[in-house]
């Protein structure tokens, strides 16, 4: 997701933002999921689009706040389909 998360640390600034474990490790959950249920070239809308699910807040605008572990859950209800067919 880092691709698609404005300011995220890059390659040659990670020494200067380093983020903690489970912040990567949610992001890159967040990532498989997108990845895995998603077209790639719709990915960047999903994420920046606000849903009233989030509270009218996007999935980056959550993980740049920190609260990564919602943007996780987000991540994994929106694909949650046996929730959907009862």
């Amino acid at each position: 997701m880092s691709a698609w998360v404005p300011n995220a640390a890059t390659p040659c600034s990670r020494a200067s933002r380093r983020r903690p474990a489970r912040a990567e490790s949610g992001i890159t959950e967040i990532t498989a999921a997108l990845l895995h249920h998603l077209r790639r070239d719709r990915i960047p809308a999903i994420v920046r689009n606000s849903a009233a699910g989030l509270g009218d807040r996007s999935l980056v605008e959550i993980v740049e706040s920190g609260d990564v572990e919602r943007a996780v859950t987000a991540a994994r209800t929106m694909f949650a389909f046996e929730d959907a067919t009862g």
